[in-house]
C-alpha cells in the first residue's frame, strides 16, 4: 500500500544534512526545514516520530509548529550585526495524525496554530522593536495559503482572507511580507506567484517553487536594507529531470558536466551567480509595512547585486549595471564596485540623468530595466535577471527609482493566477454540495414532477373487438388524433405506452424529435422516464441522500489502527492519541477531491446512463403495440461503450484508494462500490420480471 514512512529515505536525509554541514561548517542551527504531507504520511503521533529523530526542526523541537530563525548580517568587521536584516518564521500545517493518501493533500490550521502563530510574531515583533531594529518578516511552509483549511470556519460562510481568523490574516497583520512555499511543485506553472492585499499597507508576495525532486531547483533569497528580492536558478546534472516548460541547459565545460541555470532564461550562470539584491522590483513590489517601525525603503539611489563564485580562483575583470529604457529607447551601462565587507557585494551610484521621457507608469513614473553583468578573465560572463523597475523623473530632469504605488502585471498564465487566487478547501466543498443537489432536485424529484409536461401524451388505441387479439395500434395522424384523443396531436413514429395496473410502475412515452431540440429534451425526456418506475426512482432518491451524509467506506487510514469511516467532509476514526479508543472526527478537504471526482464522473453521468437504458427497454417492448412489431430488449452499442467508459473510470479510482487503504475500502463501501451491483439487479428485475411479467399478462388477457 502506499503512503507509508520509510526509514531507509530519512536515514538518507539525515545522510545529506550531515554531509552539508560537514562541507559548509555551519551548526545544525543553521539548517532550518519544516514538515510536509509526505512527512506526515500515517504518523498518528509527532512526537517521536521520524521526523523529530532524523530532521533538524525535529531535533531542536519536533512538536512546535511554529518557529523564528532571525538572520543577522556579517559587519565588515567580521562580527554579527546587532539588528537581524530578516527574520524566517517557519509554519508547519500538515494534518495531525497524519492519514495515508489521499487524504493528507491539504493542510488544517485551527484555532491552536493560530494562537500559536500570532505569539510567535509578536513576541519576535516586540524584541526587535526594543532593541531599535524593524527586519523584514518572511513565512515559509510546505502548503500554499490557498491549500489550508480552516476547520473553524464554516464552508458556507463568505469570510474575508484578510480576517485575523485565517493563517492569511495573521500574516498579513503582522507584516509578514512573503509567504514562501512548494506544495503544487510544477503540476499548474512555473510561475505560481501571487501579491495578496494586505491588512497592512502593500503586499503579502506568495511564491510557490518546484521541488528539487522536480528539476533540481532552488531559491537564492536575498534581503539589503529591508529590500526582498530573489532569484529561481537550476542544478543541472546528467541525470536530471526535465521539466517541461523550462528550456534545457546550455552544454556544460565542467568535467562532470554540471550546469547552473536560471528559471528565467535572461540569467546566465558560468563561474558566479548574480543576483540583484535593489532596487526592488517593481512587478513584486510594494511589500507588507510592519505595523511598528520603519517602512521598506521607497527609493534607492544605488543598483547592489550579489556576485556569488561557484568556480574557485576565477577573477573578476568587470561588474556593471546595464539599463535599458524600452519607452524611450534608450540605453547605457554604470560600473560597480565592490562594497567594503565579507559578502561579495558590488554597488554603483544611480545617474539622476538618465531618463525615460514623460511618465507612462502608475503613479507617474516609467518603467526601466536593470541587468548586472560580471564578466571573467576568460571571456565568459555571469548574467542577473532583467528586473523592471520604477523610474520617476521630477520636473527639474533629475530621475531616482523608486518602489511603485501599484505593482506592475506579472507575465504568469491564468492557470497560474488562479492556483493562489482560489480557495480549494470552499471550492471543492461548494462544488460537491451543488453536484447532490443537482443529481437529488435536479436530476430525480424535478422530472418526477413534471413528468407531465415533459413527456407527449401516448398515442390513441383503439381496443379489439375480441379478447384473443391483441390492441390495435393506428398511426396518430393529425384527423384521428382530433376525433380519439381531444384535440392532442402527435408524432407518427411516437410510441405509446399505457399505464400499468394498481400496484404496476406507469411508465412515460419516449418522443423521437430529431434535431437539436431532440438533443435537449433527451436528457429530461428518459429522467422522466425513470421517474416512472418507482421500483428503480425511490432506491435512487434514497442513495442521492445518503452520498452527503452517510460513510462511503471503512478502511484503515492508520496502519495496526482500528478500520475508520469516510465521509464526504472528513474521517470518523479511533487515533492511539487518545488512550481510550473513543471516535474522533477528524475535518478532512481531502475527502472532498475524492467525493468531487466521484460525483462528476461516476454519479451523474451513471444515473444518465441508467435513465437512458430504462427509457430505451420500456420503448422496445409496448403492451400497446402489435405483437409483430416488439423488438427483443437489449442494449445499444452506444450504451455498452459508454457503460465500459464509466466503469474503466471508476475503476482507476477504486484503484487508487485499494492501493492507499487496502481492499477493505472495496469490500466495505455501499457508496463506490455497492451502487454497482444494486444498479445491475434494477436492470436484471427491469428485464426478466417487469416486462416479462408485463408481456405474460397481455398474453393472458
Amino acid at each position: 500500500m502506499q503512503g507509508h514512512q520509510y526509514r531507509q529515505e530519512w536515514e538518507m536525509y539525515r545522510g545529506v544534512l550531515n554531509s552539508f554541514m560537514n562541507a559548509t561548517d555551519l551548526p545544525e542551527e543553521a539548517l532550518l526545514d519544516v514538515r510536509g504531507n509526505h512527512d506526515s504520511f500515517d504518523v498518528p503521533v509527532r512526537q517521536g516520530d521520524w521526523f523529530s529523530q532524523y530532521a533538524a526542526q525535529g531535533r531542536r523541537n519536533g512538536s512546535s509548529r511554529v518557529t523564528a530563525f532571525p538572520l543577522y548580517p556579517q559587519q565588515a568587521q567580521g562580527g554579527p550585526s546587532l539588528c537581524a536584516a530578516a527574520v524566517l518564521v517557519g509554519i508547519d500545517v500538515s494534518p495531525e495524525p497524519g492519514l495515508r493518501g489521499p487524504t493528507n493533500f491539504v493542510g488544517l490550521c485551527g484555532p491552536a496554530l493560530l494562537a500559536e502563530l500570532d505569539s510567535v510574531l509578536s513576541a519576535a515583533s516586540n524584541k526587535f522593536r526594543a532593541d531599535g531594529c524593524s527586519p523584514a518578516f518572511l513565512a515559509y511552509g510546505h502548503h500554499p495559503l490557498s491549500t489550508i483549511l480552516h476547520p473553524s470556519i464554516p464552508f458556507w460562510r463568505q469570510i474575508d482572507r484578510r480576517s485575523p481568523s485565517t493563517i492569511y490574516g495573521k500574516l498579513s497583520q503582522h507584516g509578514v511580507q512573503a509567504h514562501l512555499n512548494g506544495h503544487l511543485h510544477s503540476a499548474f506553472g512555473q510561475r505560481i506567484h501571487k501579491r495578496h492585499r494586505s491588512l497592512a499597507p502593500g503586499r503579502l508576495l506568495e511564491l510557490e517553487t518546484a521541488a528539487w525532486k522536480d528539476d533540481r531547483r532552488f531559491r537564492l533569497l536575498t534581503v539589503d536594507n529591508g529590500t526582498f528580492a530573489f532569484t529561481d536558478l537550476m542544478f543541472n546534472t546528467p541525470g536530471k529531470p526535465v521539466t517541461k516548460g523550462v528550456a534545457p541547459p546550455p552544454p556544460s565545460t565542467h568535467p562532470d558536466n554540471i550546469t547552473i541555470t536560471g528559471l528565467e532564461s535572461d540569467v546566465v550562470v558560468n563561474s558566479f551567480i548574480v543576483a540583484l539584491t535593489s532596487p526592488a522590483d517593481a512587478r513584486y513590489s510594494p511589500l507588507t509595512k510592519a505595523p511598528v517601525g520603519p517602512a521598506p525603503p521607497s527609493s534607492f539611489d544605488q543598483v547592489r547585486a550579489l556576485v556569488l563564485p561557484i568556480t574557485p580562483d576565477t577573477v573578476i575583470t568587470k561588474v556593471e549595471v546595464l539599463w535599458h529604457c524600452a519607452e524611450a529607447k534608450l540605453e547605457g551601462s554604470i560600473t560597480m564596485k565592490r562594497h567594503k565587507g565579507p559578502a561579495p557585494l558590488y554597488t554603483a551610484p544611480w545617474k539622476s540623468d538618465v531618463s525615460c521621457g514623460p511618465p507612462t507608469g502608475t503613479g507617474g513614473a516609467n518603467v526601466i530595466s536593470l541587468q548586472v553583468v560580471a564578466s571573467e578573465a576568460e571571456g565568459q560572463v555571469s548574467r542577473s535577471e532583467k528586473r523592471q523597475v520604477a523610474l520617476k523623473t521630477a520636473k527639474t530632469g533629475i530621475s531616482t527609482l523608486i518602489t511603485p504605488r501599484k505593482p506592475l502585471p506579472l507575465e504568469i498564465s491564468h492557470l497560474e493566477k488562479l492556483v493562489l487566487w482560489l480557495d480549494w478547501t470552499r471550492t471543492f466543498n461548494r462544488l460537491f454540495v451543488l453536484q447532490c443537489l443537482f443529481h437529488l432536485i435536479g436530476m430525480l424529484l424535478l422530472p418526477r414532477a413534471l413528468r407531465g409536461y415533459i413527456t407527449p401524451p401516448p398515442a390513441p388505441v383503439i381496443p379489439s373487438q375480441t379478447h384473443l387479439t391483441p390492441p390495435t395500434q393506428h398511426p396518430a395522424d393529425p384527423q384521428h388524433a382530433e376525433q380519439a384523443a381531444s384535440g392532442h396531436a402527435t408524432d407518427a413514429k411516437d410510441v405509446a405506452r399505457d399505464t400499468g395496473s394498481k400496484g404496476d410502475p406507469a411508465t412515460a412515452r419516449v418522443g423521437t424529435q430529431g434535431g437539436v431540440l431532440g438533443w435537449i429534451l433527451w436528457a429530461p425526456t428518459v429522467l422522466c422516464d425513470l421517474a416512472a418506475v418507482p421500483q428503480i426512482w425511490w432506491p435512487l432518491v434514497l442513495y442521492s441522500a445518503y452520498v452527503p451524509f452517510g460513510p462511503w467506506f471503512a478502511a484503515r487510514f492508520l496502519s495496526d489502527q482500528p478500520l475508520g469511516l469516510f465521509f464526504s467532509q472528513g474521517v470518523l476514526l479511533s487515533p492511539p492519541s487518545k488512550g481510550d479508543g473513543a471516535w474522533q472526527w477528524l475535518p478532512c478537504a481531502d475527502t472532498l477531491v475524492v467525493a468531487n471526482r466521484f460525483t462528476l464522473f461516476t454519479m451523474l453521468p451513471g444515473t444518465l446512463w441508467l435513465a437512458g437504458v430504462v427509457s430505451h427497454w420500456l420503448s422496445m417492448d409496448q403492451q400497446s403495440m402489435p405483437r409483430a412489431s416488439r423488438r427483443p430488449v437489449k442494449f445499444k452499442p452506444t450504451q455498452l461503450i459508454s457503460l465500459a467508459l464509466l466503469l474503466a473510470l471508476h475503476g482507476s479510482g477504486l484503484r487508487f484508494l485499494s492501493k492507499s487503504y487496502g481492499y477493505s475500502c472495496l469490500v466495505l463501501s455501499p457508496v463506490m462500490v455497492w451502487c454497482v451491483p444494486a444498479v445491475a439487479a434494477m436492470l436484471i428485475w427491469l428485464r426478466y420480471y417487469h416486462i416479462t411479467f408485463r408481456n405474460q399478462k397481455t398474453k393472458a388477457s
